[in-house]
């Protein structure tokens, strides 16, 4: 079987995820598939790609994957299409557990990048690429809402990075609420 050529990543558009950057169809998996042969995982909410021959710690990620379902009732990230904000919340999810005490170590990413926007450094901001999973007649697809940008404008310091409390049986724990905004540009 042939493989076709890279369509270009439009917001808005959808790619077909199988979970195999192999199989033709999975589109987006060969998108984030470089030549150094490695890519990013096709697990969790934070898809981190760690930079060529750099350390593969989160923090220090050449660019970031964000992917919501919509579906996490009590961290329920959203989108405000027309004001292009994004509230997406952290990777703790589970009660008893310490901020950063994650797998992925999404939060610990959240407090690096939102520390170094609050100190004037910009541009070593990492790029965050927002997608929406979600299921159709064909399998699961990939929805590129675009790239989002930590915090923005009118959005205060003491908002754009929250750590949230929840309570679950009789445990107390904290996840991250990060305001991101979603660029116009394709």
């Amino acid at each position: 079987m042939t493989i076709e050529p890279m369509p270009e990543l439009r917001v808005d558009a959808s790619y077909r995820n199988t979970n195999n950057w192999n199989d033709v169809k999975d589109v987006f998996n060969r998108f984030f598939r470089f030549a150094d042969g490695k890519g990013i995982n096709n697990t969790s909410g934070f898809r981190p790609k760690s930079r060529a021959g750099g350390p593969t710690n989160i923090e220090e990620c050449a660019f970031c994957v964000l992917v919501t379902t919509w579906g996490e009732t009590e961290w329920p990230d959203t989108v405000d299409r027309e004001n292009g904000q994004l509230t997406y919340f952290g990777d703790n999810r589970t009660a008893g557990k310490r901020l950063y005490d994650t797998t992925v170590g999404g939060n610990r990413l959240l407090e690096r990048v939102y520390t170094l926007l609050h100190t004037g450094h910009r541009d070593s901001i990492p790029p965050f690429l927002a997608f929406e999973k979600y299921k159709d007649e064909t399998g699961t697809q990939m929805r590129f809402l675009g790239l989002a940008c930590p915090g923005g404008q009118g959005i205060s310091t003491l908002e754009d990075l929250v750590a949230v409390w929840r309570i679950a049986g009789a445990h107390r724990f904290q996840n991250y609420r990060a305001l991101f905004t979603i660029l116009k540009e394709e």
